[in-house]
Order: structure tokens, then sequence, then C-alpha cells
């Protein structure tokens, strides 16, 4: 059997130093906190299915803290506007209507496709990939209610004042708001 010096600390240990950290005179606050990472449209969708695997486990209703960041910021600002309207969780802290009020907008939203074709039409002397974007969303409001998913997803964040759990958005480029 080897001894704890051999292998590291033993949980016990590492346990009460991660207790004891502070960061800026600020201690770890218990609960659980879930990070959100970047990568566009490809990550909003792999966290709307995570953030509905964590709802099926009864986790999601536990979750103090939510970081994202670009494409994980889309699942999380999503997640803010609609985390009150999902209710009380069950005894086994699952959203019932989760699918209904968070996964189903989150892939109609997805099936916007303002990628690929826009940014090479925002490459021509002329054009620029964001007007290209505002005219694809603006062509599918008619014809499909995606700009109104879209609206909705976008403009809610702030919306009504989130007591739980406590969302922190971060953007990778200054941010500029535009009329």
């Amino acid at each position: 059997m080897q001894s704890t010096t051999d292998t590291g600390p033993s949980e016990t240990q590492l346990a009460d130093s991660v207790a004891g950290f502070g960061w800026d005179g600020n201690m770890l606050e218990p609960g659980i906190a879930l990070a959100m990472s970047g990568g566009g449209f490809r990550a909003m969708l792999f966290h709307a299915g995570a953030l509905m695997r964590l709802n099926e486990l009864g986790v999601l209703s536990k979750v103090r803290r939510v970081s994202s960041v670009s494409g994980g910021s889309i699942s999380a600002g999503h997640l803010a506007a609609v985390w009150r309207g999902l209710g009380r969780p069950d005894a086994n802290g699952v959203f019932a209507e989760f699918k209904v009020k968070y996964v189903a907008p989150i892939l109609a939203f997805s099936r916007n496709d303002l990628d690929v074709k826009n940014a090479l039409v925002g490459l021509l002397p002329g054009f620029s990939a964001a007007s290209q974007g505002r005219k694809a969303m603006r062509g599918t409001c008619s014809a499909h209610g995606r700009c109104r998913t879209f609206r909705t997803i976008r403009t809610s964040y702030s919306v009504r004042p989130i007591c739980r759990p406590a969302f922190c958005f971060a953007s990778p480029s200054p941010m500029r708001a535009t009329t």
C-alpha cells in the first residue's frame, strides 16, 4: 500500500485546502456551478442537450451559478429567460415543462441557416456578414415564425431579474449596442 506522500494529498487534505481557497478575498460558495463554453450554433445545441440531460437527472434545478461565453451564452441566455417559467421542480428535481419551454425554442432557433451563405456574401464588396444575417432573419419571420423565437431569445435575458441561479454572460469581443 502506498502512502499519501507518494500519491499526493488525501481526499480529506484536498477538501480542506479547497474549503480554505479564496480569490481576491472571496471564498468559494457551496453548490453546483455550470460553465457553458463557446463555439457558435454547435455549442448552443450541445449545451441544450447537456441541459436537457441535467434536467432529466434532477441536477439542473440544483444549479446555483451559470457562466457562459459565445454560443454557450445563447443557451444560457435562453435558460435565464425561461427559468421562472419552468415552475417548481418535481420531487426528483425535474422541471416537467423543460422540453416545451426551453428545448423546443432553441431547436427552432437553430434551424436558421445564418452562417455559411451569409458569411460568404458578406465578403463581397458592398456587403457585410452582419447585414446579411439581419436580412436572413427578417426573411424567416413571415414564412416560419423563427424571428419571433430569435427575438424572444435575444431580448429576454435582462427583462426580468433572476434570483436563482445567478447567470454570468461573457463575450469574447466588445459588444456594441445597435438600434
